[in-house]
């Protein structure tokens, strides 16, 4: 659906470190499902068949994981929006409304994670708030691109954006 009035808003792009991890586990699948088939012809033990097709079968678990993503659609005109899933050609989600009014704005903050050795890393979300204190996590990325994309989707929506990355200096950007 390319329509200038429903916005897409790609929350997981398979980045290629995704598409490499889903390779290699699907590299994984195929080879023990085929070490499974040769033992059993070969007459082996059904233990070495069973256990050979269980580890296809986690592997293949991990090859969704990574293939799979999801993006948010707004469509700007009827005021809905949606959460789509993907995994390959199939998709699913549903339109919904926006609940209890209007859209109030649009904003932009900072996200520290630290791992256990105390190393930290820094991500950029935008959120898109409406009535009642409520809001959708749209995207995360860096601050170059949430800040292309949270000014775009101000502007195409007609709202304000509200920058919260400096937890000192929070402030109205003026589109």
């Amino acid at each position: 659906m390319n329509r200038p009035d429903v916005l897409i808003i790609d929350k997981e792009v398979l980045r290629t470190r995704h598409k490499i991890i889903a390779l290699i586990f699907m590299l994984t699948t195929v080879f023990f499902a085929v070490y499974g088939t040769i033992e059993y012809n070969k007459g082996e033990d059904f233990r070495q068949y069973f256990s050979s097709y269980g580890f296809a079968f986690v592997a293949l678990f991990f090859v969704v994981a990574f293939s799979s993503t999801m993006c948010f659609k707004m469509d700007l005109k009827k005021s809905k929006f949606k959460e789509e899933y993907a995994f390959g050609p199939f998709k699913w989600g549903r339109w919904k409304s926006f609940p209890k009014g209007e859209l109030d704005y649009v904003s932009l903050f900072k996200q520290l994670y630290r791992d256990e050795e105390g190393d930290g890393s820094v991500s950029y979300h935008i959120n898109l708030w409406y009535k009642d204190e409520t809001y959708f996590n749209l995207y995360v990325s860096d601050y170059d691109v949430c800040l292309a994309l949270a000014t775009s989707l101000a502007k195409k929506l007609n709202i304000s954006l509200y920058d919260a990355t400096d937890p000192q200096d929070k402030k109205w950007v003026e589109l």
